[in-house]
């Protein structure tokens, strides 16, 4: 009786031990409330390719999958709405707050953007503002790309 006791006892207390803490998540900082809904690069079959330009980079976001593709050009348009307005709201994917957190590889904070349509999908422009800000813009627009797809961009 008194063994079984003992393995009771020890049962409890394995079971009620504290657990650790989850990892904190990695990747860029940002809550995905909406899953990155207005952004054209998450659209399920997308494939973004990236290239640095004099003052940015260039994103081709396209898809074989003609509803893919049509999807793609319609999340692009709030690409092309202007600087985000921090007034207006809190981030939520929507084009608001300010442009400092996310995960879509299009950077708004300190940029211009520029959207046109190609075959299966967009060409996105993202140009700094500030000259000296271009390689911090190519550095970030990399590690989101990363981030959203690490198998296709290393």
């Amino acid at each position: 009786m008194r063994i079984l006791g003992i393995v009771f006892a020890s049962i409890l207390l394995t079971a009620c031990k504290p657990t650790a803490a989850p990892p904190a998540p990695s990747g860029p900082p940002g809550h995905m409330e909406h899953q990155m809904g207005n952004c054209p690069a998450a659209v399920d079959g997308a494939v973004t390719a990236m290239a640095r330009i004099e003052g940015g980079v260039s994103l081709d976001i396209t898809a074989q999958d003609l509803g893919a593709a049509r999807e793609i050009v319609a999340r692009a348009r709030h690409a092309d709405d202007g600087p985000p307005d921090p007034a207006a709201r809190p981030h939520t994917g929507e084009h608001g707050g300010s442009g400092d957190i996310g995960h879509c590889p299009i950077v708004h904070r300190g940029t211009t953007v520029t959207v046109t349509e190609i075959g299966g999908g967009v060409r996105v422009v993202v140009l700094a503002t500030d000259p000296t800000q271009v390689d911090a813009l190519v550095t970030e627009t990399r590690a989101r790309l990363r981030w959203l797809d690490p198998a296709n961009h290393p």
